[in-house]
């Protein structure tokens, strides 16, 4: 099987480059990950639940600002400088970059000014918790930061350049956010507010730092703006692709969000950290999706079927194998994982099983939702993803009231599966394959 193995990654080009890249980005996301738990663990044992349910609310408004004012940018150069690699045109990145900072500069700008605006509203009246005021006043300050990180660490996507991407997108944010929580409850004695104040900070360092690394491609600085892209022609790309990062995140912050709505923010906190270990069944996932994006875009550009199936099945068969064994660790230990964080997490154990049901199905499906949002096939990915994301509403307000953060669970678990099963189908359909085989 190792000698297979070796003569694949020698021969299958695709493959070998899916393997490097998915490998680097695999540990990456996994470091980030692990992090990301002792973040997770210090805010538990030092600020207990309502803290962490506090700083869960504020951080996913600040997603939601930035997903609004990246405009769906962040795909879209993704798939552009991927085509114009292939067509050896790099110096149209430099093009598209600009204009996309031109844009996203005075949105951020704005919806930084809204949110702050609509603080006391939000916190009062949509979460009736007035704790939040201050967290919402110290994420106004991230908005358009993160915004600018997240078309920087496009780029680098774009350029893959996998390291530096997943280094600063799923790494430095959780390495720089616990140090910088930790000086703030030993060396400053802050309360709970240091948690989304440590976020803030090192999202600003975290953009210097993309600065800084964006300088090695000269490319973006020194060649002149050949203006042959217009706004049309990467609105085209990019507004579908904002729809389908809305519905994303709505797919993913709808029960958060709700939860806040119909139950306290312990709750909140409680869930937040089942949330977290769900997604270790999918950091496989993530870490192909981060390759397998610009080498769909190129397969697609070449119109190289054949490759793309099996670009698809490979990668799909990776995820596979290797989240299985995540799944049936968490599923037996769910309990024991959940106590690391206090005793008050054990009660979300019924949930995170719930939801690693989903998390199976999601991993089977592979990146399929990568391959139809490369491929041009971002409106019936849409569509999909809008029926799921009003099931996942609907269900939500129907099962939180009753079950609590196990009826949160529920109905993430299914609109989940029907986001996956249905672009599973798509793919047989415009393609003539199935993603596991």
């Amino acid at each position: 099987m190792i000698k297979r193995f070796k003569n694949k990654l020698s021969t299958d080009v695709h493959f070998s480059e899916l393997f490097h890249g998915s490998s680097i980005a695999f540990f990456m996301h996994l470091v980030g990950l692990v992090v990301g738990y002792i973040f997770t663990l210090l805010v538990a044992r030092w600020y207990g639940a309502d803290t962490m349910g506090l700083y869960t609310l504020s951080l996913t408004l600040l997603n939601i600002f930035v997903t609004i004012g990246t405009f769906g940018f962040g795909s879209a150069l993704v798939k552009f400088i991927a085509d114009y690699n292939y067509n050896d045109k790099p110096y149209l990145a430099k093009e598209i970059y600009k204009k996309v900072i031109i844009f996203v500069i005075p949105l951020g700008l704005l919806l930084s000014l809204l949110f702050y605006i609509f603080t006391d509203y939000l916190a009062l009246e949509i979460f009736d918790n007035s704790k939040l005021i201050p967290y919402f006043h110290i994420a106004v300050f991230g908005v358009l930061p993160f915004i600018l990180l997240t078309i920087n660490t496009a780029f680098f996507r774009g350029v893959k350049n996998i390291k530096l991407f997943a280094f600063l997108d799923k790494v430095a944010i959780f390495i720089f956010t616990p140090i910088l929580l930790a000086i703030a409850y030993y060396g400053l004695n802050l309360e709970g507010i240091a948690t989304i104040i440590s976020r803030v900070i090192a999202i600003l360092l975290l953009l210097i730092m993309s600065y800084v690394a964006l300088r090695r491609y000269h490319y973006i600085f020194r060649s002149s703006v050949q203006k042959l892209l217009s706004y049309r022609d990467i609105f085209r790309v990019s507004l579908p692709m904002l729809l389908t990062n809305s519905l994303v995140l709505v797919m993913s912050w709808t029960d958060i969000i709700m939860l806040g709505i119909f139950t306290d923010e312990a709750e909140v906190g409680i869930y937040n950290v089942i949330i977290k270990l769900a997604m270790l069944a999918t950091i496989a996932l993530m870490a192909i999706n981060t390759i397998a994006g610009p080498k769909f875009s190129e397969l697609y550009s070449r119109e190289d079927v054949q490759g793309l199936k099996k670009t698809a099945q490979n990668a799909t068969r990776m995820v596979f194998y290797s989240s299985l064994p995540i799944i049936i660790i968490i599923i037996f230990f769910a309990k024991y994982i959940l106590g690391i964080f206090g005793q008050e997490f054990t009660v979300g154990a019924y949930a995170l099983w719930i939801l690693m049901t989903g998390q199976f199905i999601s991993v089977c499906s592979g990146p399929v939702m990568v391959l139809l949002n490369m491929t041009g096939k971002q409106i019936p990915l849409n569509v999909v993803m809008l029926v799921a994301s009003i099931l996942n509403v609907v269900l939500n307000y129907f099962l939180i009231p009753i079950y609590g953060i196990e009826g949160a669970a529920i109905a993430t678990a299914i609109s989940l599966m029907f986001n996956r099963i249905v672009p599973v189908i798509l793919v047989r359909r415009y393609y003539g394959f199935f993603m596991f085989r």
